[in-house]
């Protein structure tokens, strides 16, 4: 918000650089105005009102537009932006009471410590709405168990909008195999592919595995940034991509060409399918 000063510096600069004004008043070239005009001068005093004038008004306009914003944050809008905030919002083993002033279910008192979901996406799907939610793992998401589901659904039937079917899953992470030839620096990477400095790290497949466990919840898997990733571990040359697979639960393996859309919401790799059994070294030449 501009202060009254930095209106009343606009509004008479504006002034003294209008040509009919400069002529009316046979104003001089490069002055300011109060070099030429007394602070007691009609026009100064008229100029004081204005400018005065328009700050308040300006104040009145901030003031309101915040109260717009943070009432729109207080209006439930039923959109999947929000039913994904509501999930995160779920205390577990807590009761919902009744705001009589806002007509909706929530809790009495907020408890960070009960909130168990960490992860919720939603998506309109039409006929439905779809969420897909995760709680915090020792390695990344997990699935809930089925009594904190069946606990969150019901949670989620109450503070839902009327009519609104809503289908609810939460999911082991979607297996994932990746086939690479890299070609790597054989004074920086063994043959195996650690690093010479430490064989106890493996760049490359902790790229992988970092990539897979970093990406937002729900986001599409995408090979060329797997492989962009790659690239950077040390030691790496060049990384070519040969195949990649992904599937949930006993779905059989889908082949990956570019993107990869997991039904849990996020993916690992298949311990049946270990990076070091998937990954071919080759030294560079």
């Amino acid at each position: 918000m501009r202060t009254q000063q930095e209106i009343f510096e606009e509004i008479t600069t504006s002034f003294i650089n209008n040509a009919t004004i400069v002529q009316r008043y046979g104003l001089a070239a490069g002055q300011t105005y109060d070099d030429q005009f007394s602070k007691l001068s009609l026009e100064t005093a008229l100029f004081t009102v204005i400018s005065y004038s328009i700050w308040i008004l300006e104040g009145l306009f901030g003031k309101h537009v915040t109260w717009i914003n943070n009432r729109a944050k207080e209006i439930r809008t039923g959109n999947t932006a929000w039913y994904a905030s509501q999930a995160l919002k779920y205390q577990h083993g807590d009761t919902l009471v009744w705001n009589t002033t806002t007509e909706v279910y929530e809790y009495a008192v907020e408890n960070t410590t009960l909130q168990i979901v960490r992860y919720a996406k939603a998506v309109d799907l039409g006929a439905y709405v779809l969420m897909k939610v995760a709680k915090e793992g020792v390695n990344g998401p997990e699935k809930l168990s089925v009594p904190e589901l069946d606990a969150f659904k019901a949670y989620m039937n109450e503070v839902k909008f009327a009519g609104v079917e809503l289908v609810i899953v939460s999911r082991d992470a979607d297996d994932l195999k990746v086939y690479y030839n890299v070609f790597y620096n054989p004074l920086v990477m063994n043959a195996d592919g650690s690093l010479l400095s430490d064989p106890s790290i493996f760049p490359v497949e902790d790229a992988i595995v970092l990539y897979a466990k970093n990406l937002d919840f729900d986001a599409m898997f995408n090979i060329t940034q797997l492989t962009d990733r790659i690239q950077l571990a040390d030691g790496v040359v060049s990384p070519i991509f040969e195949s990649a697979s992904g599937k949930s639960g006993g779905q059989p393996y889908s082949a990956i060409t570019s993107y990869y859309e997991s039904n849990s919401g996020y993916m690992a790799i298949d311990p049946a399918f270990s990076l070091s059994t998937t990954i071919t070294y080759t030294p560079a030449p």
